[in-house]
Parts: structure tokens; sequence; C-alpha cells
């Protein structure tokens, strides 16, 4: 019987099936080994952009969902926060002409919404639960 063979997709050497590095090449041969190599870097990586270490790690479709979540609420929490911030300044020179910090901090009390609050809420924690479950990966291999 034929031993099954890992052939790695960088050099094309054969590998034995229990092989987590190529023999020729050191490239990572399965997920494990792709997670190993990275490190703490997975960690990092999802720090930097929430899904990128996951996408680095083999979970390239978690991480392409994490990454497109992330950019698509925190640009409309971004959206938000100047159309309000703008929305502050326009009252405030059309009431008195002049800005002191009371006049915009009550802009701003006026002017949360529960939509802001979902946004701001919505990308914080589609970050953080990146980053802890990338910790959970690094450890559980």
């Amino acid at each position: 019987m034929e031993e099954k063979k890992n052939i790695c997709k960088k050099c094309k050497c054969e590998n034995s099936a229990t092989s987590l590095f190529c023999s020729q090449c050191s490239e990572p041969l399965t997920k494990e080994a792709k997670i190993k190599k990275l490190g703490w870097w997975l960690v990092f990586y999802d720090l930097s952009l929430p899904g990128l270490g996951h996408y680095m790690a083999g979970f390239k479709k978690l991480g392409l969902i994490l990454m497109g979540l992330f950019i698509i609420f925190f640009t409309l929490y971004v959206l938000d926060s100047a159309q309000r911030t703008m929305a502050i300044f326009g009252e405030i020179s059309q009431t008195n002409g002049s800005l002191n910090v009371s006049s915009i901090e009550q802009g701003i009390k006026d002017s949360q919404t529960l939509w802001g609050s979902f946004l701001s809420w919505s990308w914080f924690l589609i970050w953080i639960g990146a980053i802890v479950n990338s910790i959970r990966i690094k450890f559980t291999v």
C-alpha cells in the first residue's frame, strides 16, 4: 500500500503525510503549520485589521468576512460622526456664530442617536472579537 504524500504548493516537492513543513523549502503544508509559523504575528495582524490574521492563517473566508464587516461598519461610523459634527457646527454658527466648549459639548449630547451608538459598538466589537479569536486559535494549535 502506497503512503499518502503532501505536495508542496510552492516547490512541488513530495513530503510525507505527517509533515507540517516542506522538507525542501520550509513552506507550511497545513493550517496548523501556518499558524505555528505566524506565531504572535497572527494576533498582531488582527490588531491592525480585523480578519487579516485569520486570512493569513488559512481561514480565508472568515478573514474576508471579518475585514469586510469591519471596514463597512467603521466607514459608516466615520461618515455618521462627520455628518453629526457638520450639523453641530452648522447649528452653532446659525444661532450665535461663536464656538465654545460648552456649546460643542451640548451639541454632541443632543445629536447622539441609537444608530450612532450601534455603529460605534459594531466596529469595535468586530475588532475585539477578531483579536480574541486569533488568540484562541494561536493557543489551540
